[in-house]
């Protein structure tokens, strides 16, 4: 029978997805005709969005399909973010935190049928079960608290993380009041559900409530280190992400981290988690962040250095599986920026059996990179990571074959009259191959890792190594609308970066970058569905381009000829890429004051957007009324 409620839940399907994604209708039914969709209040009210999908997440439970139910929560999560109607927050925190509560629980849990029917009919539904939105609250945290008392965390957790959901992360008050009823039950259990839950509440609210911890610490850290052991004896992973904000905060305690620190190696050690082992190493990397105002400062690199391998000495191999930290301990490395930190961790590393390949370097890479350190040694790295040439390879290879990697080593040519494929493709092609099939860009993973070395190299200002993976990456047959969006904003920013690039040359970089999406669009299959079109970004990125080359008449050109060209709409953002940075330089306000003028002349709605925004810096806003000024006496 079951079976057969669950066909008929799933032939309304599409009805469903067809409201959730046009909304209510403008006019209501007729009397004798059949909604499905409006609430049965008397009051003749469209069912909103969060109603919608409780209705038919809860129609699955009910007959005992909740895998079906999981799936239709996983469906509404790739749909634009909205807001609620009824509470305060958004409608995806909420079915996310619906969907991790189905995962949990078992089947026709009493407690996902509490939610969903809560959220199906709504806090003004005339219902003996439905609860006004206030008491609901109230529940959740009494449901929380008994959670917590019974021993199922995760549970509590999820809990908690709905509460979060119906209005925008709790605040502080909300956060403390859970506190102190644990607290009362254990102090353990108020630690434990911190750590656990610190994700659903506000950061204003999580710097106090780390505070509270830190008092605690510092009258009795003998006491706190007790309570903190039952905590890593549960649940570790939370032991270690409330240490984490800890560590963070207690730079004026230095006597006192380092004790936790040590006492909480030692705890974790004997749990026997590998994954808290490896984020209580990155904490320590970290190292506390001391604001300004703070005499003592932040900590030096080499204290940090120290601490972490003085850790790594101590780690028992027979105890923590070692082999899976090595991606950690790379990030640790990369995070400490200092060639002495490498050569000590990198020991350390070796001495424990820990032996990096190729597929682990890639983690150490983005953070040298951005932070610009070690510039020489990270692409040593990345020399590692790409194969050495191959020019036998290189006669019998195809182009298109997935395991290659085609990339022209030598400089752009120079000359405006030449091709496109004599400026940007390959002269000398080098067959780069990589160690394992997982480096393949068809695969997701290696997108990521693609996508982190083009912006890391943008960063770091190796444009030449920019250019060349842009060209690959746009090459590839696998390569969708949201890459072609993502490689072209960066390949611009990196051509305006560039000191050797003129903004003729900028230019070129844009309009082969259109020839590589029309070539894509002609070869994808699914070209009716997605245009490969740009986005504003790509043109704001254009703009910011060519006004770093200070050639404005160029920028100028592209907002009134090639956004239209796109179907894009010159808005606030446009307009601050144009003019912001002619106002830092005292020099070139003249030149700010009149692009100001002519921005206003065919675009005075984002002028005027910009004067009333609040984050609006007031030399810039000074120089846009400088500008109109100058407008109205012309």
């Amino acid at each position: 029978m079951s079976r057969h409620q669950a066909k008929e839940l799933m032939d309304l399907l599409p009805l469903v997805l067809k409201r959730l994604v046009n909304g209510p209708p403008e006019t209501l039914p007729e009397t004798d005709s059949v909604e499905l969709f409006f609430e049965n209040n008397g009051s003749r009210n469209p069912a909103t969005f969060e109603q919608i999908v409780a209705m038919y997440a809860l129609s699955f439970v009910h007959v005992g399909c909740k895998e079906m139910a999981i799936k239709f929560l996983q469906t509404v999560m790739s749909m634009p973010t909205t807001k609620m109607t009824n509470y305060v927050g958004l409608t995806k925190d909420m079915v996310l935190s619906l969907l991790t509560i189905a995962k949990c629980v078992p089947e026709k849990s009493p407690a996902l049928i509490t939610h969903l029917t809560q959220i199906a009919n709504g806090p003004y539904y005339n219902a003996t079960k439905v609860l006004k939105i206030v008491d609901y609250k109230a529940k959740l945290a009494d449901d929380i608290i008994e959670y917590m008392s019974t021993g199922q965390v995760k549970l509590a957790v999820l809990t908690t993380n709905l509460l979060a959901s119906l209005s925008r992360k709790l605040n502080f008050f909300a956060g403390f009041a859970i506190l102190q009823r644990l607290e009362k039950v254990s102090e353990a259990l108020a630690y434990e559900w911190l750590g656990g839950a610190i994700s659903s509440v506000r950061k204003i609210a999580v710097d106090e409530l780390i505070n509270w911890c830190i008092r605690r610490t510092v009258n009795d850290r003998s006491h706190f280190m007790d309570q903190f052991q039952v905590v890593t004896r549960r649940s570790p992973l939370h032991a270690i992400r409330l240490l984490s904000y800890m560590n963070r905060a207690m730079y004026d305690y230095e006597a006192d981290r380092k004790y936790l620190l040590a006492k909480a190696f030692i705890d974790v050690s004997e749990s026997k988690d590998t994954k808290a082992m490896c984020r209580f190493f990155v904490l320590v990397a970290r190292g506390p962040k001391s604001p300004i105002r703070s005499y003592r400062g932040h900590q030096s690199l080499f204290q940090r250095t120290h601490m972490v391998v003085q850790f790594l000495k101590r780690i028992d191999t027979t105890i923590i599986d070692v082999t899976r930290m090595t991606h950690s301990l790379l990030f640790v490395s990369s995070l400490l920026r200092s060639q002495e930190a490498d050569r000590l961790i990198w020991r350390e590393m070796l001495r424990i059996g820990i032996e990096p390949d190729t597929t682990h370097i890639h983690t150490s890479l983005r953070p040298r990179l951005v932070c610009r350190s070690d510039i020489r040694q990270s692409a040593e790295l990345m020399a590692i990571l790409i194969r050495q040439f191959k020019p036998d390879d290189v006669q019998n290879a195809d182009f298109d074959d997935e395991s290659a990697v085609f990339v022209d080593e030598d400089e752009f040519a120079k000359s405006s009259d030449s091709t496109e494929s004599e400026e940007l493709a390959p002269k000398n092609k080098a067959l780069l191959d990589f160690s394992t099939p997982n480096m393949e860009i068809s695969t997701r993973r290696s997108r990521k890792i693609y996508i982190t070395l083009l912006d890391g190299l943008n960063h770091a200002g190796i444009h030449e190594l920019v250019n060349l993976i842009a060209i690959y990456m746009l090459t590839r047959p696998f390569c969708d609308q949201i890459m072609l969006q993502v490689v072209a904003s960066v390949w611009l920013d990196s051509a305006g970066y560039d000191p050797e690039a003129t903004s003729d040359e900028v230019y070129c970089v844009w309009e082969a970058i259109k020839k590589y999406a029309n070539t894509i669009r002609e070869q994808r299959l699914d070209s009716k569905v997605f245009d490969y079109s740009f986005n504003s970004n790509n043109l704001n990125s254009l703009i910011e381009a060519l006004v770093r080359k200070g050639d404005l008449n160029m920028a100028w050109r592209v907002i009134r000829e090639e956004m239209p060209k796109h179907d894009l709409i010159p808005d606030k953002m446009v307009f601050y890429t144009l003019v912001s940075q002619l106002s830092v330089n005292g020099r070139l306000w003249p030149l700010g004051k009149a692009m100001v003028a002519r921005f206003n002349k065919h675009y005075p709605g984002p002028v005027a957007a910009a004067l009333k925004d609040p984050e609006c810096p007031h030399t810039l806003k000074a120089m846009i009324y400088a500008g109109i000024r100058e407008t109205a006496d012309n």
